[in-house]
């Protein structure tokens, strides 16, 4: 029942026995505390095939509200520039 294609993954799972710390890294650790062990795994993992849909839409904004959006933004840019913001 393959209906996608299978990805590896392998690393290392990081134990502290002490503390019951986890964590995973994807490079053999090259410096452990001598409370902590690393357990190499791989793990194949069947990924479906998925069908992401896409949505077209026409969007109109009017001529007005765009100039306006213009103006708005060469003001704030001007005043940033006036006060060394910029």
């Amino acid at each position: 029942m393959s209906d996608g294609k299978t990805e590896t993954f392998e690393g290392y799972l990081v134990l502290d026995w002490r503390s019951g710390e986890q964590r995973q890294r994807k490079t053999e650790p090259d410096d452990l505390a001598p409370h902590q062990i690393a357990i190499p795994y791989s793990i194949d993992v069947e990924v479906p095939d998925v069908t992401v849909p896409t949505i077209e839409a026409a969007i109109e904004v009017p001529e007005a509200k765009v100039e306006q959006s213009v103006i708005e933004e060469t003001r704030d840019l001007a005043d940033e520039y006036e006060t060394g913001d910029a």
